[in-house]
């Protein structure tokens, strides 16, 4: 389940499923008055598919699980390209995601987030940044492949003084 809140003032609150190809109301109005009030937005991207998370972290090397992530992409870029400054490919994925299937993803969704919201950034990598790079390193996979689409490779905000992707 999926939690969001709204202004102290007058709470907007949406307690539903995780990832939804339905944009619940409530949230459409937080991500509008976040926008509107000049907050960056970083739209982490998660798909948590009941059929097959119930019991396991996402597997992103099956086919038809990488499908249904970037069917999930297509629609929030969509929906929120005009509201999202930034679409994060995944979180944390260094701990459940196979660092080749990661790879695989971000060059799949790329394309997508690009075509659906030209003017968003597009982050990869969110994790420790020093666990994150190394992993990626440690690959020895053509890892510019990871920077060069996406256009940042991060790690934690809280771990930097200056975020990458930030333009400004």
């Amino acid at each position: 389940r999926e939690w969001w809140g709204g202004d102290v003032g007058e709470p907007e609150r949406y307690d539903g499923p995780f990832s939804s190809f339905r944009i619940d109301p409530c949230q459409d109005r937080i991500i509008a008055a976040l926008a509107k009030r000049g907050v960056k937005i970083v739209l982490t991207i998660v798909f948590w598919d009941e059929r097959f998370h119930a019991e396991r972290p996402p597997d992103y090397g099956n086919e038809e699980e990488a499908r249904g992530y970037l069917a999930y992409v297509r629609h929030l870029a969509r929906h929120f390209a005009d509201r999202v400054r930034y679409f994060e490919i995944l979180n944390e994925a260094v701990f459940y995601v196979d660092l080749p299937d990661y790879l695989d993803l971000v060059r799949r969704a790329v394309p997508i987030i690009r075509r659906e919201a030209p003017n968003a950034g597009i982050v990869a990598g969110g994790a420790d940044a020093v666990l994150a790079i190394n992993a990626v390193i440690a690959a020895k996979d053509d890892h510019t492949l990871l920077y060069g689409p996406s256009g940042s490779f991060v790690g934690h905000p809280y771990t930097l003084d200056k975020v990458p992707y930030d333009r400004n």
